[in-house]
């Protein structure tokens, strides 16, 4: 990482202080995450629907070192969400209260690695809540499945934080190594994305080792651990990822395609943090015309060139490696995804922080840039909160309509939907995605018909509304 000087400065404010400033900020600043009453998606729905059913009576606990045997395997990040779905998952606010906590405390080491590079507590201060409540943070924090991100780029920056990245103080001991490693393996049970941080940590180490700060027996412990767990991904976790990535590419769009989707999908993540006519990225390039992503994109290489005239080329490239190194295993893929911004956010987060220690115009800009991010992120995150009322509303009247059904021995009859123009009818199909209970009732035929779609014969009809509501229609 760029940006350590040989002596920091004097702190200004005690780190007491600091987190007496910063934890506040940023749960305000995450008001809409922590008072949303519902859930984002389909995902914890069918999580909560194994509950509920009974086929989960406690947490399904995965092994964390076992063999992986295909597709996903993060047993560190799934057993904390499951912890969580079957502790509060019947009240979705303390499920996102956990998230935005998790997110504050990433943000507040984002905040201490800042002060390691050299930041005074102000601009930290500044990168801190920048990563914690900027759009870089708002989908994986706002959705409870989201914690696979949170969690990896969690002991990312922990580790980040343990190397010793100015000359004052103590240099780094084998201790501290295997403290470094212990959390790169903790980041690799949370999301396999977290491979891209081996290769980092290696240069980094060698770079430190050259420069004094690291022992000599310190560089070969740490290098041994990076080797290690290297050969345990690659003995467990590679031949599935490359069987899943090589699977239909309409399934959930993780098959690979280097030479469609690198450039477009980049243009993408550049844009999307200053892109204020959207409030999703999966659905960027339909919300904001080509000219508004345009300079959207625009808006983030401009931080590009002020560190790139203002600090050198060393620390522009270093802060540019920091927000596109998070997103390398994603690029090919056939679909872009907010929460996959999450650990990308540290390096904007300090690329900002940076500049605004610097004077005059740059400083200007750099706050005007920061103001935008803020902007934007409390945009997506009010536009979530609206979903996740929309949702409770639904699933409150999917569960009367359920009970309703049962009372009377009319279980077996279909139940159709249409949306209301306008509504939110992105919920409705989210809250439809293998919904097998509703209110505790197992349901039997539900789904959406679309304009042109015929309900069978007998079936029981309902408007989806504005509001989320289910109206009965004749």
């Amino acid at each position: 990482m760029p940006g350590a000087s040989a002596v920091p400065p004097r702190p200004l404010l005690p780190l007491r202080k600091l987190a007496l400033l910063f934890f506040p900020l940023a749960l305000a600043l995450q008001i809409s995450i922590w008072t949303n009453p519902g859930w984002f998606n389909h995902d914890e729905l069918q999580l909560l629907d194994r509950f509920v059913l009974g086929e989960w009576t406690r947490p399904p606990w995965t092994p964390l070192l076992e063999t992986a045997g295909g597709g996903f395997h993060r047993p560190l990040a799934w057993n904390l969400e499951v912890l969580l779905l079957w502790a509060g998952g019947a009240s979705p606010p303390l499920v996102h209260l956990a998230a935005a906590l998790e997110t504050a405390l990433a943000g507040w080491l984002c905040l201490l690695l800042a002060l390691r590079l050299g930041l005074s507590p102000l601009p930290s201060l500044l990168a801190g809540l920048l990563f914690a409540c900027g759009p870089t943070a708002a989908r994986a924090t706002a959705w409870t499945m989201g914690i696979f991100d949170r969690s990896w780029t969690l002991f990312a920056l922990a580790s980040l934080c343990l190397l010793p990245w100015t000359e004052k103080g103590p240099r780094m001991g084998t201790g501290r190594a295997l403290l470094v490693g212990l959390g790169l393996l903790g980041a690799l049970l949370c999301k396999e994305t977290a491979i891209v941080l081996l290769p980092l940590f290696l240069v980094l180490a060698l770079a430190l080792h050259r420069s004094g700060r690291v022992r000599g027996r310190a560089t070969v412990v740490l290098a041994a651990c990076l080797f290690a767990l290297g050969l345990w991904f690659w003995r467990t976790r590679f031949s599935s990822l490359h069987v899943l990535a090589e699977g239909d590419s309409r399934e959930f769009g993780y098959r690979v395609a280097f030479g469609s989707n690198l450039a477009a999908n980049l243009f993408d993540y550049l844009a999307f943090p200053f892109a204020l006519g959207s409030d999703s990225l999966a659905n960027l390039r339909a919300l904001a015309p080509f000219p508004a992503r345009i300079a959207a994109a625009a808006a983030m290489l401009l931080a590009a060139f002020l560190l790139l005239t203002r600090r050198g080329p060393i620390e522009a490239l270093g802060f540019a490696a920091a927000f596109a190194l998070p997103l390398v295993p994603v690029l090919p893929l056939h679909k872009v995804e907010g929460q996959y911004l999450y650990p990308a956010g540290v390096g904007l987060a300090l690329a900002l922080g940076r500049l605004v220690r610097e004077r005059g115009a740059t400083a200007v800009l750099a706050l005007l840039l920061s103001l935008v991010l803020v902007l934007q992120g409390q945009r997506i995150l009010t536009s979530i909160r609206e979903d996740g009322r929309t949702m409770a509303a639904l699933l409150e009247d999917l569960g009367d309509l359920a009970r309703r059904k049962a009372r009377e021995g009319r279980l077996e009859i279909p139940v159709r939907i249409r949306a209301a123009e306008a509504s939110r009818d992105w919920v409705l199909d989210r809250a439809l995605v293998g919904r097998r209970q509703a209110g505790g009732v197992l349901l039997a035929d539900l789904a959406r018909i679309r304009p042109g779609e015929s309900a069978p014969e007998g079936a029981l009809l309902y408007l989806f509304t504005r509001e989320g509501r289910l109206r009965p229609l004749p």
